[in-house]
């Protein structure tokens, strides 16, 4: 590990107290000056930190731009703690054994490369464009090629975005203060169920959020995550289709948080329904750490989902922001008002479709669409 890895990592170990420069040169074997040039080195990457009289070098916040190193050094903390989360669920009988996310061992972190990025068009295009590059992501028994093999789970993460893309070609606004991240998504043998992707990842969000914020998040069918009455993040599941084998073979899974709100506020037509984490007076933003706990629970959360396990869906259904017997006004064809009708809310189904009950009292399961409460208007926007 480099010096500078093993000052900010004993600087964060610290928990707020200062340590000598002394102790940081022993620890990494280099003069007390080779430990006051790596402290202005991590100072220039965005972190504060203080030296105190007489006693050191004091962590006071971490860097709020995305950078790769930290985000691996948080990965490898929060994979070792969605591993003890599982083996906990597993030794207590609430999940199957056989459904837990699990790594061979040696690997510190379940993503593969990390690409990063201050601004870029979207995320997801970028993804795209690298899946596109490759020449074959299967072999013909299904088993990854090394093209395939490279290019699963890999992350591109952006701190803004000029081009973001929401459903229906619709725009997602994406300002500085929120973390755009795309997931390369390509397990063996292809993708069987896609509709599961972007309800599972809409778990594995509210789980990191709570993870790092504290929050407790719940989700609009079918791809958006909602904090206090307001959207603070959107998905957007983009396949990506074998035509000869009539497969989807990947999975572009684009995801958008509005950490805090922007300088200049929300565009007037989402302003009624966009909200954020932290609001107008946030503190650190924490993106590397957000980073890093999108990445492992919702890899995590994918991985149990198309194992077959439940475990993802049923906190799908448990974190419904509907309640059973409100009314819901259904637009079959998103964005297609002409279209809409009014239904019951049941549920929702272990296969993520929503459950509802039409004027004539039949059930009917939906699979797509927009759904929203009679009492509220339609925004048909996207953040």
């Amino acid at each position: 590990m480099k010096a500078k890895d093993l000052i900010l990592n004993r600087l964060r170990e610290a928990s707020g107290n200062p340590v000598s420069g002394q102790d940081l040169a022993d620890l990494c074997g280099i003069s007390r000056t080779a430990i006051w040039k790596n402290i202005q080195s991590l100072k220039n990457a965005g972190f504060q930190i203080s030296a105190v009289t007489n006693r050191g070098y004091l962590l006071e916040q971490e860097s709020e731009s995305l950078n790769t190193a930290e985000i691996e050094q948080f990965l490898a903390t929060d994979f070792r703690t969605e591993q003890s989360r599982d083996r906990e669920a597993v030794s207590s009988g609430k999940a199957e054994k056989d459904a837990v996310h699990q790594l061979p061992a040696g690997i510190s972190n379940p993503c593969g490369k990390i690409h990063v990025y201050k601004v870029v068009d979207s995320t997801n295009i970028v993804a795209k464009k690298a899946i596109a590059e490759a020449a074959y992501l299967h072999k013909a028994d299904g088993s990854l090629t090394a093209e395939g093999d490279a290019l699963h789970a890999a992350v591109f993460a952006s701190e803004e975005q000029t081009c973001g893309k929401g459903r229906l070609g619709r725009v997602f606004y994406s300002p500085a203060s929120g973390l755009y991240i795309s997931i390369v998504y390509i397990p063996a043998g292809g993708i069987h169920d896609p509709a599961l992707l972007t309800a599972a990842a809409a778990v594995g969000v509210c789980r990191a959020l709570n993870r790092v914020y504290g929050i407790d998040a719940g989700i609009k069918w079918v791809n958006d995550v909602f904090l206090n009455g307001k959207k603070i993040c959107g998905i957007l599941t983009e396949g990506i289709t074998d035509f000869e084998a009539g497969t989807v073979e990947a999975a572009v899974v684009g995801i958008g948080i509005n950490i805090a709100d922007s300088a200049g506020g929300f565009p007037e037509q989402i302003s009624g329904t966009a909200g954020s984490v932290l609001g107008s007076n946030p503190g650190p933003l924490q993106r590397n750490r957000l980073a890093a706990a999108v990445i492992t629970a919702v890899l995590s959360a994918l991985d149990e989902t198309l194992a077959g396990g439940t475990e993802t869906m049923q906190e799908y259904q448990h974190r419904s922001i509907f309640i059973p017997g409100q009314l819901l006004t259904v637009f079959p064809f998103a964005g297609d008002t002409e279209s809409s009708y009014t239904a019951v809310y049941n549920g929702i189904d272990i296969s993520a479709r929503l459950r509802v009950t039409l004027s004539d009292g039949t059930e009917k399961l939906l699979g797509s669409g927009e759904v929203s409460l009679k009492s509220a208007a339609f925004t048909g926007g996207s953040l």
